[in-house]
């Protein structure tokens, strides 16, 4: 699954961000301290994140790139 939408929050330390998708928060988990660097400057711009579903339809992180 694609969320496409601005990365509005991140907390690294709690292992989630939040993007926000025709205005509404999409929460997302399990992103890991691993990409730290890579997101941290996305924060505030059109992103693309991959997801997969996981437990009680919570949304899980694949993969994170900036919108073209």
């Amino acid at each position: 699954m694609l969320l496409k939408g601005v990365l509005r929050a991140l907390n690294l330390d709690k292992d989630w961000l939040e993007v926000s998708v025709d205005g509404n928060s999409q929460p997302v988990t399990g992103v890991g301290e691993a990409v730290d660097d890579l997101i941290g400057p996305m924060v505030n711009r059109e992103v693309n994140v991959r997801v997969k579903r996981g437990p009680r339809s919570s949304l899980v992180f694949i993969d994170i790139e900036l919108e073209e």
